[in-house]
């Protein structure tokens, strides 16, 4: 079973248009990471960083053949104490999700975030465009979602799982 962070359920649409905007949501399982050194470490002393997405905003314009989605989000970082530089990266996916549930599209993004020295809490406002085709004019793309999530590997995904309980 998949659960998805209902952030936001709509967009903001242009007002003349009253066609609602694509789902854009947090993929729970992949709303945050936490990054081990080695990769495969479990204690908090080997923690390089945690991040977090958060905070969806934005909305949508129709064009003729196509919805186009803008929104920002926040990610944000803490440093862990095997973090040996002031800065990290984090990747993170966009995926685009047709009424089917069949995924259509997938991009992943890297993301550096920098502590300024004796700060331990950093982050980022990312701010992303995505246009969805519609397959026929006049459509209305509220069938289709936009999910965000950090890109995990499956120990992460692990960890993260057994962290929520």
């Amino acid at each position: 079973m998949v659960a998805i962070l209902p952030v936001l359920a709509a967009c903001t649409s242009n007002d003349s248009d009253p066609r609602a905007c694509p789902r854009v949501a947090i993929l729970q399982d992949a709303a945050t990471v936490t990054v081990f050194d080695p990769a495969d470490a479990v204690d908090l002393t080997d923690v390089v960083a945690r991040g977090a997405l958060s905070n969806i905003r934005g909305g949508c314009e129709y064009f003729d053949d196509e919805v186009e989605i803008a929104f920002e989000i926040t990610l944000s970082a803490e440093r862990g104490p095997a973090l040996t530089t002031n800065q990290t990266s984090f990747d993170y996916f966009v995926s685009i999700l047709e009424p089917s549930g069949q995924v259509v599209a997938k991009e992943v993004f890297r993301t550096p975030v920098t502590f300024p020295d004796g700060v331990f809490r950093a982050g980022t406002l990312e701010s992303l465009e995505q246009a969805i085709p519609l397959p026929q004019e006049g459509m209305d793309a509220r069938g289709y979602s936009v999910l965000l999530g950090f890109q995990l590997t499956e120990a992460q995904v692990a960890y993260n799982r057994r962290s929520r309980k």
